[in-house]
Parts: C-alpha cells; sequence; structure tokens
C-alpha cells in the first residue's frame, strides 16, 4: 500500500485494498503452480544445473 494511500484512504477502504491486494498475489501464486504442475519436464530441467543438481537425487 503506498504512503499516501494510508493518510487518505479510511481504515475500512485501506483493509479492502489490503484484502484485495492479499486475494489478487493468492490467485497468482495459485496460477504459477498449477502451470508448473502441468509442465513437469520443465521443472525437472531444472535440477539437470550442476549447482543443484543434488537435490535431484
Amino acid at each position: 500500500m503506498k504512503k499516501e494511500d494510508a493518510k487518505t484512504l479510511h481504515p475500512a477502504a485501506q483493509e479492502k485494498k489490503r484484502k484485495t491486494a492479499i486475494r489478487l498475489l493468492k490467485q497468482k501464486a495459485l496460477s504459477h503452480l498449477r502451470k508448473l504442475q502441468k509442465l513437469p519436464k520443465w521443472v525437472a530441467s531444472y535440477f539437470q544445473a550442476e549447482s543443484i543438481q543434488y537435490a535431484a537425487a
């Protein structure tokens, strides 16, 4: 939330804006996880990198 919003918005409006931001973040996170779930080979390719290959074992 921007500093000026905290000064100008009514407390109920601030709460609504905060909840909206949290909801959008949750939706984006779930969307990304669902995408990764559909692309297991793409995710597995990350573990071929030498620096993190131990995690694939």
